[in-house]
């Protein structure tokens, strides 16, 4: 970075996105979690669809209350195809 550049500020970032994003606290994130976590049954569930929201792994496991290394896990973890019979 040279000298004279000076970094923009969160109002210029808004303005040059069109939208800043909404700041949510660890409360907010956990009880979105627990109504997800209640709505679809299972953890793993959960994870797989705070991550496709676009959660980090660090985000998830803080709201959620489980190890960070739960929600690389599952991430990793292929689905197993069910058989139709």
């Amino acid at each position: 970075m040279s000298k004279n550049a000076t970094l923009a500020t969160s109002e210029e970032f808004a303005a040059i996105l069109g939208t800043f994003p909404e700041k949510t606290t660890l409360d907010q994130d956990k009880e979105y979690a627990l109504n997800k976590l209640n709505e679809l049954k299972s953890k793993s569930s959960t994870i797989r669809y705070l991550t496709a929201e676009g959660w980090t792994r660090t985000r998830i496991s803080k709201s959620m209350g489980i190890l960070y290394q739960h929600v690389r896990n599952v991430q990793l973890q292929q689905l197993k195809k069910t058989s139709s019979k």
